[in-house]
């Protein structure tokens, strides 16, 4: 038990490096998101044989409810359905994840959280979770599956939208639920533009003005490593035990 707790203190570390006190005990993250909200839509794992964690920041239908009733439910998976952005910061840009605007309201808050934020939020259970499956824009390219390991070592498989891609939920419920060979081909229509953000109308057909949307992808590591071994298609055959 000893050795197990001096890892996570170790790997705990690791993660926080060059951001400053280890700030899991207060109110807010590292970009001044309320913990409180962080610790009221992540679900765990209730049952013994369960072993999935849900963050939902989503105001709609429960996701762990839906990957419950679709069979999700010991996976050792992190399932994540947030907006994704980037924020600059010294070193770069930090890819962070940020709770729809129902969920916090019109008063100008500071709401969004990191991967370390989270990683604090779960403690010694990060290191039970071997896959992680983001739902979140990646428009800009800043998401790095590598500094996510960082905060989640145990993480061999990261499911996420290619760069310059927008999130949207049929995308992300194939690469969720189907089989990457019964994953089918989705286009979105840009119908408006302003202020918040942009609409699409999506089909399963192309017209002129449409556009396919490109599937999720999956890094897949091997324990240890800094580089993935192979990137493909994401599809519900990698959360299979064994797969």
């Amino acid at each position: 038990m000893l050795l197990y707790l001096v890892a996570g203190l170790i790997l705990a570390t690791s993660c926080l490096a060059g951001h400053g006190e280890d700030r899991a005990h207060d109110l807010r993250g590292d970009w001044g998101g309320h913990l409180s909200l962080l610790h009221a839509r992540l679900a765990g794992p209730h049952v013994s044989g369960e072993s999935n964690w849900v963050l939902d920041f989503w105001n709609g239908p429960p996701l762990a409810a839906l990957a419950k009733g679709h069979g999700l439910t010991n996976n050792h998976a992190l399932i994540i359905d947030a907006h994704g952005e980037s924020r600059r910061t010294p070193a770069g840009r930090d890819f962070v994840l940020v709770p729809h605007r129902d969920l916090v309201g019109p008063a100008p808050v500071a709401d969004a959280f990191s991967f370390r934020d989270l990683a604090r939020m779960l403690g010694p259970e990060r290191l039970k979770i071997h896959n992680l499956i983001l739902s979140a824009c990646n428009r800009d390219g800043s998401f790095d599956a590598r500094s996510v390991r960082r905060c989640f070592p145990a993480v061999t498989n990261i499911v996420h939208l290619p760069a310059g891609e927008l999130g949207f939920k049929p995308t992300f419920y194939q690469a969720l639920f189907r089989r990457s060979s019964q994953i089918g081909s989705i286009f979105g229509r840009k119908v408006e533009r302003g202020a918040p953000g942009e609409f699409y109308e999506l089909d399963e057909s192309s017209t002129p003005e449409s556009r396919p949307l490109r599937p999720y992808v999956a890094e897949l590591f091997l324990p240890r490593a800094n580089k993935p071994y192979r990137i493909t298609r994401a599809g519900r055959e990698i959360l299979e035990p064994g797969s």
